[in-house]
């Protein structure tokens, strides 16, 4: 059996609980784990309260800790120190088989040692210091549990906390699963750890199962939602070196992430796969990158505007005035002419929002997405701080020639 915490408490809402437990409990010490400061763990129980109540209206529901905290999916993470030394106790049982896949690990190792705690086995260990997630990790249960760890420790960081979803998920019934994931997949554990500011990349591990079979892993409906959303954040995203193929990723018969699914392929589809569908046919049909490229347009324009604006009347009213026409010409530009022009494009060539994320899924493979990128939520603000700043020195130089000129005229 997997190695665990020895004893896990009643759970409790009180805060005197909490505070003995933290007390009283010193084996993040003795593991080499960061403690949580005592800020830290209020904004944990304060967002973990209101994941609470979200999830009774629908939203992803929270783990709760032996003290009665509720955590949620951003601090289900594990250290690349506590995979190894999962995976090395995990080779000396003896239910462990080299050719056994993760459904197998799941069912002999991480059950047992979770059943009853409602935490993820993540959870279970760092229950007295929680571990954000800085490294997300996208892969399908079908791999060889071998190989998966193999790859996931030549690949990462020894700094670095994952998001392993057989180990960070609690692996209960399949209410309790689905109670995790929520109704909403803009807001399940996945999506919020992706888009979480500590999340820092995404590793890919493709496996030799799906390549075999012809499939390739973007048949998985699931990983392909974690790549686009990836994207999205600007996140960067690398694949297992010696896995980085086409043939790895969208195989010889998926070809399309349109085909991709979720579970067993000869079924109808099931919750997962409605959700993740209905959020990807409501895809805009651009990637953030151009939303981003857009939006530096809207960006450079004011600023321009403004140096146009107090070049023809010499005054700050036209300063004000060119800022607010750029403003609203580029903006126009973009909502009723740019995007119409390539909305009308996309119908044209029938494409669709799946045709976002084979380009993504196919640059991802060469590297292309291997770096941070560019982003409108991320970057545009410090975008816009800057463009203001140079034109409003612009202006200012422009106004103390214009006073320097009139004080040698007086």
């Amino acid at each position: 059996m997997a190695p665990g915490p020895s004893s896990y408490g009643a759970a409790s809402e009180s805060e005197s609980s909490l505070a003995s437990s933290e007390s009283s409990d010193c084996s993040w010490a003795l593991k080499g784990l960061s403690p949580c400061t005592h800020y830290e763990r209020v904004q944990m129980k304060l967002v973990g309260s209101q994941a609470l109540k979200a999830s009774r209206l629908g939203g992803p529901r929270p783990q709760r800790l032996p003290d009665g905290t509720w955590v949620t999916a951003k601090y289900w993470g594990i250290r690349q120190k506590q995979i190894e030394e999962l995976y090395k106790s995990s080779r000396l049982e003896s239910g462990w088989s080299d050719d056994a896949d993760v459904h197998h690990f799941v069912e002999t190792v991480v059950k047992p040692a979770t059943a009853g705690t409602e935490m993820g086995y993540a959870l279970m260990l760092n229950q007295h210091a929680p571990q954000q997630v800085t490294l997300m990790i996208s892969h399908a249960w079908v791999e060889n549990a071998r190989e998966f760890f193999e790859d996931v420790l030549a690949s990462t960081w020894d700094t670095e906390v994952a998001f392993i979803c057989f180990l960070s998920n609690f692996q209960g019934t399949p209410e309790q699963i689905d109670a995790q994931l929520g109704n909403d997949i803009l807001k399940s554990p996945f999506t919020e750890v992706i888009r979480s500011p500590a999340c820092q990349r995404m590793l890919v591990v493709p496996n030799e199962v799906l390549r075999q079979n012809g499939r390739g892993l973007y048949s998985r409906l699931w990983c392909i939602w974690e790549i686009k959303v990836a994207a999205d954040a600007g996140l960067p995203i690398q694949i297992v070196d010696r896995k980085s193929e086409e043939e790895y990723l969208l195989g010889n018969s998926t070809v399309s992430s349109k085909n991709a699914r979720c579970g067993d392929p000869d079924l109808p589809m099931n919750k997962d796969e409605q959700l993740i569908r209905s959020a990807i046919h409501k895809l805009p049909p651009h990637s953030s990158r151009s939303a981003a490229a857009g939006c530096f347009a809207v960006c450079c324009c004011c600023s321009y505007g403004s140096c146009i604006g107090v070049n023809l009347t010499k005054s700050y009213l036209g300063l004000l005035c060119g800022s607010l026409v750029g403003l609203l010409a580029s903006t126009l530009a973009i909502t009723f002419i740019v995007q119409r022009l390539r909305k009308c494009a996309w119908n044209l060539q029938d494409l669709s929002g799946y045709h976002i994320l084979d380009r993504v899924i196919r640059d991802s493979a060469r590297g292309a997405h291997s770096w941070r990128r560019i982003t409108a939520h991320g970057d545009v603000p410090l975008m816009v701080v800057t463009t203001c700043f140079w034109a409003g020195f612009a202006a200012a130089l422009r106004c103390s020639v214009l006073l320097d000129r009139m004080l040698k005229c007086l």
